[in-house]
């Protein structure tokens, strides 16, 4: 009997250990945590060419954003129709991607991201997008794409670099 219970009590652990003792040594949240942060979006400078309705969110997004009321500025964004949000500057669309973040919604900055044409914003948009993930706790979409950015040796690379291995790192036991 006592055998029995022995046997029984080492295949628990031995399932145990396969289970606990291969998870991911880092939360995603905690990763984004530690090395995501938010980048400098310049805007052009001079007039925006916009007019109507186009010019009049923009302007209610550039402004909370630059006040640091992201919930204003993703308010904004979220009353323009799809039609309307498309004829958006794209760093306009950054700002409401990073809006979205900061006020616990990263799912729908990666909405917003994820329509956004190629732009010269490319590497922002790249990198929020990788941010979005880990906040999210996307982790696969978060791995796939900071490997990408850490392969495309551009501005983000180093960090993406570190992200990407520490998603990889798993703790045994």
């Amino acid at each position: 009997r006592w055998k029995s219970v022995a046997a029984c009590i080492l295949i628990l652990l031995i399932a145990g250990g396969g289970i606990w003792g291969y998870s991911y040594r880092y939360g995603t949240e905690d990763i984004g945590n530690a090395f995501s942060f938010i980048p400098s979006i310049e805007r052009p400078r001079g007039g925006s060419g916009l007019s109507g309705e186009v010019s009049d969110i923009n302007d209610a997004i550039t402004a909370a954003y630059d006040k640091g009321e992201f919930e204003s500025a993703a308010d904004a964004f979220q009353k323009a129709s799809p039609e309307i949000a498309g004829q958006l500057p794209v760093y306009s669309s950054l700002y409401a991607a990073v809006s979205f973040m900061k006020t616990g919604e990263p799912q729908k900055a990666t909405a917003v991201l994820s329509r956004l044409p190629g732009s010269e914003y490319e590497e922002e948009r790249e990198w929020l997008l990788l941010c979005s993930y880990l906040q999210a706790g996307m982790r696969g979409k978060a791995a796939e794409t900071a490997q990408k950015i850490a392969e495309g040796k551009g501005s983000y690379a180093d960090e993406a670099q570190k992200i990407a291995k520490a998603l990889k790192e798993r703790k045994w036991f």
